[in-house]
């Protein structure tokens, strides 16, 4: 399950760039909580990055927009393609960390929890499954996503996967919608 959802992940993530720069409608205060939400998981995977046994991926919004320019980027969706190139060339960033080593996990996983708990990110999702749990959490207002962020947590093992961006909330209904119907 973890698989399934760290693709599901990387096709949002590459989706979340469709509407990059329009803060229309958002209020200061807003935005401001946002940012520190942000910055706060940055400095998660600043804190955890190089330790060992944790395995880490940042990408940066210039990568984002190198990747963007790649023809034929495509996600396969039952006997359709979605083509994500335009979409990945506005990402703001995308930060990965997965490690197996239990201390830092439980660290990691304390972290995240303290984080979320300041109230800017909203859960959308919880699965749980044979000792795995999955929960997924976004941060916008109620035209746009910023900020989308994944937490799976099997036994010792922890994978927190963090992507910055601007997307409007009806543009992520229809590519879910697609990918539920294709």
């Amino acid at each position: 399950m973890k698989k399934i959802m760290i693709l599901a992940a990387a096709a949002i993530m590459a989706a979340f760039s469709a509407q990059a720069g329009n803060n229309s409608g958002a209020s200061v205060n807003t935005i401001g909580a946002e940012a520190a939400a942000e910055q706060n998981f940055k400095s998660i995977y600043m804190k955890y990055s190089d330790l060992d046994g944790v395995s880490a991926i940042y990408i940066s919004p210039a990568m984002a927009k190198q990747i963007g320019k790649l023809p034929g980027l495509t996600v396969e969706n039952g006997d359709s393609e979605i083509d994500l190139s335009p979409l990945i060339g506005s990402l703001k960033g995308f930060y990965l960390l997965e490690t197996g080593n239990g201390e830092v996990s439980s660290k990691l996983a304390e972290d995240v929890e303290m984080y979320i708990s300041k109230g800017v990110y909203e859960l959308l999702m919880e699965v749980k499954d044979s000792g795995e749990t999955v929960r997924m959490y976004s941060a916008g207002d109620n035209d746009t996503i910023r900020s989308l962020m994944i937490f799976i947590r099997e036994r010792s093992d922890v994978t927190f996967i963090s992507v910055d961006g601007d997307m409007k909330r009806s543009e992520v209904d229809s590519l879910i919608a697609k990918m539920m119907t294709d």
